[in-house]
């Protein structure tokens, strides 16, 4: 990253023209937390116990140790 710079913005683009971003499919939970709105989203799944994240208590093997 060079200063002044986003993440997501400028060095993505220059690692997607040079081929070098790499993505993989994830068929998990995903949740995003980057406003407050969001963050009280999680926390009322987490008061309500529907936790979808928590999957080692699942038993669940880990997807990458598959």
């Amino acid at each position: 990253m060079r200063p002044g710079e986003e993440l997501v913005q400028e060095p993505f683009q220059r690692l997607a023209v040079a081929g070098k971003l790499l993505s993989y499919p994830h068929d998990g939970f995903w949740a995003c937390m980057d406003t407050f709105k969001e963050k009280q989203l999680l926390e009322d799944l987490y008061m309500r116990g529907q936790v979808p994240w928590e999957v080692w208590k699942n038993g669940a093997p880990h997807p990458v140790l598959r």
